[in-house]
């Protein structure tokens, strides 16, 4: 099984697995980089990373007044999912 069909039983869009696997291999990196990496445009990057940090797969800092991005490891998509089960398990 290839990693975009297991993002996407997680819920991801093809964009964001895009996004996301762009930015876990370059590491901190800019939107703009991200972006070229992942072969969509910069304002598209830019919807698709802010939806990301939200969902707390994607940190966000700034570096020389840059705004820098960075993917959490794999292992933090374990979280969100158990996240996910226990909000279920609440209803």
């Amino acid at each position: 099984m290839k990693i975009e069909q297991i993002l996407e039983k997680f819920g991801f869009s093809t964009n964001e697995s895009m996004i996301y696997l762009a930015s876990l291999e370059m590491g901190v990196a800019s939107a703009q980089d991200i972006a070229k990496k992942a072969g969509l445009k910069r304002t598209t990057a830019y919807s698709v990373l802010a939806y990301l940090v939200n969902r707390g797969v994607v940190g966000k800092t700034i570096i020389k007044n840059k705004t820098k991005f960075i993917a959490e490891p794999p292992e933090k998509l374990l979280n969100v999912i158990g996240e996910i089960k226990l909000s279920i398990e609440k209803v």
